[in-house]
């Protein structure tokens, strides 16, 4: 199994997968996130460059 070259790697999304279906990708400029989750999504906040999110009721898997 071959490492990806540091070139390829720098274009690649960092993925964490928080479990639960829950994974968040961020580009590799850190300006744009993409959380997915197992259902259907309400944000609930916005405060100081923090988004809180949660699955629509009735819909978690």
């Amino acid at each position: 199994m071959s490492c990806p070259s540091p070139s390829s790697a720098a274009q690649q999304p960092d993925r964490v997968d928080g479990g639960h279906g829950w994974a968040l990708d961020v580009a590799p400029d850190g300006r744009i996130a993409t959380v997915r989750a197992p259902a259907t999504l309400r944000i609930i906040a916005l405060d100081g460059g923090a988004a809180t999110l949660e699955l629509a009721k009735g819909e978690h898997r």
